[in-house]
């Protein structure tokens, strides 16, 4: 029997909690957790909605983290040159 489980994006969505934009990384870390429970109950296409979200929840928290890496660095970087 061919397995048929979902990517839950676990440990990519701790990431996005930890590293990146934590308010976003919260909802994908939840929805990673809501796929994994769906693959392990076998409901297929509960796991994918669940897997699908995650992944857009992570990019979308990745996105923003960039975003307000260069932001911040842009500032200090400012700052630094009106001293």
């Amino acid at each position: 029997m061919a397995d048929s489980r979902n990517k839950d994006y676990l440990v990519w969505s701790i990431f996005s909690l930890v590293c990146c934009f934590c308010p976003i990384g919260v909802a994908a870390l939840l929805f990673s957790i809501k796929s994994r429970d769906a693959n392990n109950k076998n409901e297929a296409d509960v796991a994918a909605k669940y897997s699908r979200i995650a992944f857009y929840l992570n990019i979308a928290a990745l996105v923003l983290g960039i975003i307000m890496i260069i932001v911040f660095t842009a500032i200090t970087i400012s700052a630094r040159q009106q001293k």
